[in-house]
């Protein structure tokens, strides 16, 4: 549901205009997650991939990386935002 801007009195602090969009940030994030969401369980099957895919295993091996370069870019996110969250590496601000 989309706020209304228009309604907020012309007194209304930069703090509550701030709240409402930060609100209104997450409800619209969280909508567009639940589309990707059902977008990404709509694709083809396993199987059709697999046929289409064939029996080789290039694709295996592909996959195999991606996955685990994947995985090691996820880790290094986290313990970045852990060293963030530790005042240990400066934060960005004003994005």
């Amino acid at each position: 549901m989309a706020e209304d801007f228009s309604r907020l009195p012309a007194t209304a602090t930069p703090t509550r205009v701030a709240d409402r969009l930060q609100r209104l940030l997450a409800d619209h994030a969280g909508a567009r997650g639940l589309l990707l969401a059902k977008g990404h369980a709509r694709t083809s099957g396993a199987s059709m991939i697999a046929g289409y895919l064939d029996r080789g295993e290039k694709a295996d091996a592909a996959l195999c990386r991606f996955a685990r370069h994947y995985a090691d870019q996820t880790e290094c996110d986290h313990a970045t935002l852990l060293r963030r969250e530790r005042g240990v590496l400066p934060t960005e601000s004003g994005l």
